[in-house]
């Protein structure tokens, strides 16, 4: 592949290790790539407020964030879309009383509770220690509002939210939300119907995908997507060629035109140079 592609990455268990750690291997392939003249971009679930500053500071050509409900290209701003009022009435009615641990997640904020940021934290316990473990998750820059769910109008430009230890499985959190959200199984733990990423009907990695290529007058064919979860399915499947990590179910392999290593095995630097990508 000498032709300029595309490359779109999912952040968690793609670019970055579940343990916070990105590869020396997948520095040398990102800088690879891009002496050869392909593009580079992040394709997440992760709000543009949440993504890791080392990557932010690496200056990818764009970014896709929000599982498609932001978009930007070098810096400009392509398309962003918020909840809404009535939106947020709709998961505030859904979950309000449960218990359940939630994130509200936005471009230039995350807002959560006490007792919701120590129930993502004790999900999240990896082996690293507390403070590097908010680090991970981008809670270092979480605000604290005890009452966020009395007040949907005041964070009515949620981007998507997260949620844990519901005591609803993730087919009644969709029967329950209005019909024009999107309700997909976590992508920060191991598959289980109880924790999820809540976004918006119709907006996904694919959409977000397709508001750069519109913009940049590019093909599909020219789009290479790197995930490993639930949420980068439309991505894989709407991709030219779609490359899956070693560490993916086997469901999400299904959609894979090639199976790497996992991130800790070099796994996007040996699926790039597979491609022809790097040399």
């Amino acid at each position: 592949m000498t032709k300029e592609k595309l490359l779109f990455f999912d952040i968690d268990g793609t670019l970055v290790g579940f343990d916070g750690i990105i590869p020396d291997s997948t520095w040398k392939a990102l800088d690879l790539a891009r002496e050869n003249g392909h593009l580079l971009f992040i394709c997440t679930g992760r709000s543009r407020h949440q993504i890791h500053q080392v990557l932010l500071d690496y200056g990818f050509d764009g970014i896709v964030a929000s599982a498609g409900g932001y978009v930007e290209y070098k810096n400009q701003v392509l398309f962003h879309q918020h909840f809404g009022k009535e939106r947020m009435k709709s998961v505030v009615d859904c979950f309000k009383g449960t218990g359940t641990g939630l994130i509200l997640e936005m471009k230039e904020a995350c807002v959560s509770s006490a007792s919701s940021e120590e129930q993502f934290l004790t999900l999240f316990q990896l082996a690293v220690d507390t403070t590097d473990l908010k680090e991970l998750v981008a809670f270092s820059k979480l605000i604290n509002d005890e009452d966020f769910l009395s007040y949907p109008d005041k964070y009515a430009d949620t981007d998507s939210i997260l949620y844990c230890n519901s005591p609803f499985d993730t087919e009644e959190v969709r029967r329950r939300l209005s019909g024009d959200i999107h309700v997909e199984l976590a992508s920060f733990t191991d598959p289980e119907p109880y924790s999820g990423e809540i976004t918006m009907a119709g907006i996904t990695k694919q959409t977000g995908i397709q508001r750069v290529l519109e913009f940049l007058g590019k093909a599909r064919e020219d789009v290479i997507g790197f995930g490993d979860g639930a949420n980068d399915i439309q991505m894989l499947d709407y991709a030219g060629t779609a490359v899956v990590m070693g560490t993916a179910e086997e469901e999400i392999r299904k959609h894979a035109d090639y199976v790497t290593d996992p991130v800790y095995e070099d796994g996007l630097y040996n699926a790039m140079k597979y491609l022809g990508l790097i040399g």
